[in-house]
């Protein structure tokens, strides 16, 4: 396991307006553990004071390791939690809504359905406390690099062809950062092709941009084998080519590059580089860094969203995260129920 820092980071960027203190529980020692690094780049403001788990080898030690309690039930966990970071699958969404319903709030991990999105929100609403789901990726430096350089080539002509290869793992995590990239992404009509060298295979289209009702076209590629993370065969986890009439923006990988591809008729008129590369994280160790960066800037938009809770008049960040949310569930959901074997 990761050890935690001696001291916080020098540049701790942590505080929001109040700075206020959530001491946090994670829940779920399997994935719940890269939550883990995140949060000691913020002890004072985000202390981990206890463990969730269901009692297993793997939680006793998750537990220990951060000298922590395991708590078994919701009613043993310490009355200071004020953040849960739930890092549990979808058969425990009983105890999210009953973590948020306690008054908790809650980051919840992906991917999760459209109908329970609905049934948090309310429970959050309710309760007075917010509720976010972590996609991961799309706050990593590629994927904004990915972001900011489509928004950038949608300012100057519309979308012409989507192309994502992902694994079924990752299809809700890719799907969230080309929702960050492109408008409208819920705007799509596809069709399973014939299964090929190991891939599931969907074409289609979608809306080419919300201010345009042009079509662009799109394909998604899913390998039919299903890996269980860190496997050798887990060749792709995330690749997109978004195509534009000034040329082909790409997304290598989570960690990156980011490659422009520059339409050489556009690019040769003006003398512009006909291909630039950005947002890569050089190795192993420098993704794992982005991936903790990114966490803690999850579990920070998390307590943004709190200060609004509970008020009647929500702040466009709240009303974005809800909206991109159930954008990128919808999406998930029609599209894992297309890639299923029929």
């Amino acid at each position: 396991m990761p050890q935690p820092p001696s001291h916080p980071p020098a540049s701790d960027h942590t505080a929001d307006a109040k700075g206020s203190r959530y001491p946090v529980v994670v829940c779920g020692s399997n994935y719940g553990r890269v939550y883990d690094e995140a949060l000691w780049r913020a002890p004072e403001r985000f202390p981990i004071v206890a463990v969730l788990g269901r009692g297993s080898e793997r939680s006793r030690r998750h537990a220990k390791h951060l000298g922590v309690p395991l708590c078994t039930r919701l009613g043993e966990l310490p009355p200071e939690v004020r953040l849960a970071c739930a890092a549990m699958p979808a058969s425990a969404d009983a105890i999210v809504l009953e973590l948020l319903a306690r008054g908790i709030h809650v980051l919840c991990e992906h991917p999760r359905t459209p109908a329970f999105l609905a049934d948090a929100y309310a429970v959050a609403d309710r309760s007075g406390v917010a509720f976010d789901v972590n996609g991961h990726f799309s706050d990593l430096p590629a994927a904004r690099v990915l972001a900011e350089r489509s928004h950038r080539a949608l300012a100057a002509g519309p979308l012409r062809f989507v192309e994502l290869v992902a694994q079924e793992r990752s299809l809700y995590a890719a799907l969230d950062v080309l929702a960050s990239a492109l408008p409208g992404i819920e705007k799509f009509e596809v069709e399973r092709t014939a299964d090929s060298q190991g891939f599931v295979s969907l074409e289609g289209e979608m809306a080419a941009g919300t201010a345009s009702a042009a079509r662009a076209g799109l394909r998604i590629q899913v390998p039919d084998a299903q890996l269980a993370d860190g496997s050798a065969g887990y060749l792709v986890d995330i690749r997109l080519h978004l195509g534009f009439d000034t040329g082909v923006l790409s997304l290598s990988s989570i960690a990156g590059p980011v490659v422009w591809n520059a339409n050489l008729a556009v690019a040769a008129v003006g003398g512009a580089p006909l291909w630039q590369i950005d947002g890569a994280a050089p190795s192993a160790v420098d993704l794992r860094d982005a991936r903790a960066t990114a966490n803690l800037e999850a579990v920070l938009r998390l307590t943004r969203l709190a200060a609004s809770a509970g008020g009647t008049d929500r702040d466009h960040e709240r009303a974005e995260r809800r909206r991109h949310a159930y954008a990128v569930s919808r999406v998930w959901e029609a599209l894992s129920s297309r890639l299923r074997r029929p």
